[in-house]
C-alpha cells in the first residue's frame, strides 16, 4: 500500500516523520488457545513465517482473563498492603485489582519501585512464564535444544500520561544480553489502544545487533540508545492494538518503541524473555545477563558502543 501517514510522537526523542502505511492486520495470528489448549500447528507455522521474515507478530486470543487472575490477585495484595502501611485510606474505587495504586505512587514515587521489585519474585509470574503455550511457541521459534529463561522478567506498570519508562526506538539485546535469537513476549493484562500500544518496525531484526551510545542513567531510559536512531526510518512503523489475552511476540533484535499510556488506568504488562545457550553470540560473550543483574553492555560488547571513551570506568 502506498498511503503515507505520520508516525507517533514518542517522548522528546522522537520526531514527526512520514512513513509508508503498513497493513498491521497482516501481523495478527489467531491462536485461539485461550481455553488452555496448545496452539494449532497451523497457527504455529503462520507465526513462524512472520517471525522469520518480519521478526514479530501478534498472537490473538493467546491467554484468557482466567490465566491472569493469579497475577491480578497477587498485585491486589501487594498494593493493598502498601496502602495500609502508608496509612492511605482514601482512594478511588474502580473495582480493579490495582485500586489505589495511582494514589499510592502519588503519595511516594518509591512505592512504584517497591511493587516492581516485588513482582520480579511473584510465583504467578514464574508459573505464567513456563505456561505450556509460551514454551510451545518459544521452542518453535528458537532452533535450540538448550533454551535459556531470563532472570529479568518484569511487570511494567505505566501510569497514565507519564513519560517514565517510555523508551524510544531500541533493541532489547543491549539491556538484556541474552542471545542474538532471543525472544520477547509482551503480555498486557488489559486491552491497549493503537495510540498507546507498542510500536514495531517489522523486518528490522534482519539488521542484527546495532551500534549504541552510552547516555548515562537518564530517568525513563536505559544506559544506552541507538547510535543512529534514524535507522528506524528504513522500516514501516506499526502500532499493534491488543485485546486482553493477546500477546505481542518479537525478536530481541526487532526495533520497537513504547508510547505514553493515554488511558485512565495503569497499564500493566508482564514481559517474558527467552534465549539460546547455543547461540554464537551468547557463547562468545560467556552467557551474560541483564543490566538489572549488574552486567554492563559496554564491558560485554565494547565494540558496539560508539562513544566507549565516555563510559565510566566502572562500567568498562
Amino acid at each position: 500500500m502506498a498511503l503515507l501517514f505520520l508516525s507517533k510522537i514518542l517522548a522528546a526523542s522522537f520526531i514527526m516523520k512520514e512513513k509508508q502505511e503498513y497493513d498491521r492486520d497482516f501481523l495478527y495470528v489467531d491462536f485461539n488457545c485461550d481455553n488452555g489448549e496448545l496452539p494449532s500447528q497451523e497457527a504455529i507455522e503462520r507465526a513462524k513465517s512472520l517471525y522469520q521474515s518480519l521478526g514479530c507478530f501478534v498472537a490473538r486470543r493467546f491467554f484468557s482473563a482466567v490465566d491472569y487472575l493469579p497475577l491480578e490477585n497477587a498485585l491486589r495484595f501487594l498494593i493493598s498492603t502498601r496502602l495500609r502501611l502508608s496509612n492511605i485510606t482514601s482512594y478511588k474505587i474502580n473495582g480493579r485489582f490495582d485500586d489505589g495504586f495511582i494514589e499510592l505512587v502519588n503519595h511516594a514515587r518509591l512505592e512504584q519501585d517497591v511493587i516492581f521489585r516485588a513482582c520480579l519474585r511473584l510465583l504467578p509470574m514464574k508459573i505464567l512464564a513456563v505456561d505450556p503455550r509460551i514454551l510451545e511457541v518459544t521452542r518453535s521459534l528458537i532452533p535450540s535444544d538448550l533454551l535459556m529463561s531470563s532472570n529479568f522478567m518484569p511487570i511494567k506498570s505505566d501510569l497514565p500520561h507519564s513519560y517514565s519508562g517510555v523508551f524510544p526506538w531500541h533493541q532489547d539485546y543491549p539491556p538484556q544480553m541474552d542471545s542474538s535469537d532471543g525472544l520477547i513476549f509482551w503480555c498486557p493484562i488489559q486491552s491497549v489502544a493503537a495510540d498507546m500500544t507498542l510500536l514495531l518496525a517489522p523486518g528490522s531484526h534482519s539488521l542484527g545487533l546495532l551500534p549504541c551510545k552510552w547516555v548515562g542513567d537518564k530517568p525513563g531510559y536505559s544506559y544506552y540508545e541507538l547510535a543512529s536512531p534514524e535507522i528506524s526510518n528504513r522500516f514501516p512503523v506499526v502500532a499493534v492494538p491488543v485485546e486482553k489475552g493477546d500477546v505481542v511476540v518479537c525478536s530481541t533484535m526487532c526495533l520497537h518503541a513504547s508510547q505514553v499510556n493515554r488511558g485512565p488506568y495503569t497499564r500493566w504488562t508482564p514481559i517474558f524473555r527467552f534465549g539460546n545457550f547455543k547461540d554464537d553470540l551468547a557463547v562468545k560473550k560467556n552467557w551474560p545477563g541483564s543490566l538489572y543483574e549488574g552486567y554492563s553492555f559496554a564491558k560485554i560488547c565494547p565494540e558496539m558502543v560508539t562513544n566507549i571513551a565516555e563510559v565510566p570506568e566502572f562500567l568498562k
